[in-house]
């Protein structure tokens, strides 16, 4: 998978090759970490035409899972990289093509405030 490094935390941007072949018993990251895909529940495109797939890892004890997505193109973000979300946004801004979008599909600014798209 392929990886960037901004201000010394490495993140996975996925291409939609690597979205395309996971399967269960694959290692893939999650918002904690990483750890084995236990199931895939989702997988398609979005409304812009990127890949995404949606999982649950094992994670913690024996049993526990957690659930994570990833999305072709996009940083995958870990909970304690140390940015707060306004700072994620712009370094989003600077290293991911096309129009920045929020969790909810809404176009957003460099700051992570919403852009109306109303005229």
């Amino acid at each position: 998978m392929q990886t960037v490094t901004i201000d010394g935390v490495t993140m996975a941007m996925p291409t939609r090759e690597d979205i395309e072949s996971l399967s269960v018993g694959d290692i893939a990251p999650h918002s904690l970490g990483e750890g084995p895909i236990v199931e895939v529940f989702a997988i398609g495109n979005d409304s812009c035409g990127r890949a995404y797939v949606c999982y649950y890892a094992q994670w913690g004890h024996a049993g526990s899972t957690i659930s994570h997505s990833l999305t072709e193109g996009l940083i995958d973000w870990p909970v304690n990289d140390g940015h707060t979300y306004p700072e994620r946004c712009q370094i989003r801004a600077a290293h991911e093509p096309g129009i920045l979008r929020d969790h909810y599909g809404y176009p957003i600014d460099s700051n992570g405030r919403r852009i109306s798209t109303k005229k």
